[in-house]
């Protein structure tokens, strides 16, 4: 039996041009039980309108302006909100913007809002403090089904091999070698909960919206894979046949470029080597879990994780010579 458009429930993405935005709403797109919708502050752009010509409807709104997403929540049954900690125009007032969004969606009568958070570090870090307010406050306001998906580290955060010493896509070092050059995740052996934002990262929140009664006020941890940084190197070496290596470098010398979200990142590091976080990226006591993104991933594709290793063969073997 077919599904018609008015039988369809109605899936708000906002900040649909994202990385987030977009791996959710390519997902979503296989399931032709939702219409969906999305939110940019420029449809004009070309990633908008590839979203616009598979069929996703496109709304102008601002985060900075909460009352601009009333046509775009209208009569939605489901809201996925991720605030880019990387928007300028957020750094200082990303939580106030997110608690005033939460507000503004639940007051649209939206039953089911899927959130994009990360842990508190009590004032260690304003990015993830900001989204674990929004949290806080989506928890109160009495969703139907409230659901936190926290991303793991982005895989595609090695796009930026500036940042990294060159790895994996340039060999620097002084015999030829491809160096990983990231201050330590904190204790020896610390493990990377790695996420494949396109790959995953989307299925994830598609599972949740499959069974959001299941999910109520649950945090997830949206991770493909986690691995020390010698398994990082290993798994290039074993994929590319190059030759890498670990340097570990201090915070002080991870490159910002007087980026705010960049020096955000130097910070976690430095949050991470702290005694009581231990490299726990999720938190204090907090262990790195794939199992809950394995289960979701299985209930909206059928499918498993991606893994490191299949990120390199897809994004770097390419351009390697």
């Amino acid at each position: 039996m077919s599904t018609t458009t008015t039988d369809r429930k109605i899936i708000t993405i906002i900040g649909a041009t994202g990385q987030q935005g977009t791996a959710v709403l390519l997902s979503l797109l296989r399931n032709p039980t939702y219409t969906l919708r999305g939110t940019t502050r420029t449809p004009a752009s070309p990633a908008a309108l590839a979203l616009s010509s598979r069929g996703v409807q496109l709304f102008t709104a601002d985060a900075a302006t909460p009352g601009t997403f009333g046509p775009a929540l209208a009569g939605a049954w489901g809201v996925f909100l991720n605030l880019s900690s990387q928007d300028p125009s957020l750094e200082h007032t990303e939580a106030a913007a997110g608690v005033a969004l939460v507000s503004a969606i639940r007051a649209a009568g939206v039953k089911v809002l899927v959130h994009s958070s990360l842990p508190h570090t009590g004032g260690a870090l304003r990015t993830f403090d900001a989204k674990a307010e929004i949290q806080r406050h989506a928890e109160a306001l009495g969703f139907e089904a409230a659901a936190f998906v926290r991303p793991g580290w982005y895989m595609e955060n090695f796009h930026f091999h500036e940042l990294a010493g060159g790895f994996p896509f340039r060999a620097l070092g002084e015999g030829g070698e491809y160096v990983l050059a990231y201050p330590a995740w904190g204790p020896a052996g610390a493990r990377v909960p790695l996420i494949d934002v396109a790959r995953d990262f989307g299925d994830v929140v598609h599972g949740v919206f499959k069974d959001p009664e299941k999910w109520d006020g649950k945090s997830v941890q949206a991770v493909s894979e986690e691995l020390s940084y010698a398994e990082i190197v290993e798994g290039f070496e074993k994929v590319t046949g190059k030759r890498a290596v670990v340097q570990t470098v201090g915070v002080e010398e991870f490159p910002t470029m007087e980026v705010g979200y960049l020096e955000e990142m130097r910070k976690m590091f430095a949050w991470l080597q702290t005694p009581e976080v231990a490299g726990r990226y999720y938190g204090p006591g907090v262990e790195n879990c794939v199992d809950q993104a394995r289960e979701l991933k299985e209930a909206a594709t059928g499918m498993g994780l991606g893994s490191w290793e299949a990120w390199v063969e897809e994004n770097v073997n390419p351009q390697l010579e």
